[in-house]
């Protein structure tokens, strides 16, 4: 589905979008990026020994204290909530909102009107030439990668990131003959 996926992802209206982050997102996510067969081999090493467990759920709050962290937590399905101490936490809930991001470059691009973010927050808003929206021809910012999620829906994997780069590379290219032209 990789090469049509954007195809349909450009093709869907807004509220099919926010329909689809609502209700489909955390599913597509965990069938989507797969891990290394090394690294899944350790963690079930972890697993089978006790030394990990796994829980699915929605986090509620967390309260540091100096040895541990007391996570609240309503698992899937659940109801109540459960508090529990622990000594490591792993977010694997993928990337956040555009606005949790502490990057200076971008708040300064934020703030400074040179780009937006896109309606759902999880990227910036771009044209199909991969340019910022908010920069004018003169002065263009193009984006590539997890900067464009929410525009494009696959651009976090390095096959897709580098696709995109071989194309943003001609639309550059291109901008430059034009511009040399004139």
């Amino acid at each position: 589905m990789r090469p049509l996926t954007d195809t349909l992802w450009r093709s869907l209206p807004t509220a099919e979008r926010r329909r689809f982050l609502r209700h489909l997102r955390p599913f597509w996510d965990v069938h989507r990026h797969r891990t290394a067969p090394p690294v899944d081999a350790a963690i079930r090493d972890e697993i089978a020994s006790g030394g990990l467990t796994v829980r699915a759920g929605r986090l509620i709050d967390i309260a540091d204290d100096p040895a541990q962290a007391v996570v609240t937590l309503r698992l899937r399905g659940a109801e109540r909530t459960e508090r529990l101490a622990v000594q490591a936490m792993i977010d694997a809930t993928g990337f956040g909102h555009l606005a949790q991001s502490q990057d200076p470059l971008l708040r300064r691009l934020l703030e400074r009107g040179l780009v937006r973010p896109e309606p759902f927050g999880l990227g910036l808003e771009a044209g199909p030439d991969y340019r910022a929206r908010g920069t004018t021809a003169a002065r263009p910012l193009w984006l590539l990668g997890p900067l464009l999620r929410g525009v494009l829906w696959e651009c976090i994997a390095v096959p897709d990131i580098r696709n995109e780069a071989v194309e943003l590379a001609s639309l550059v290219a291109a901008d430059l003959d034009r511009a040399a032209a004139a």
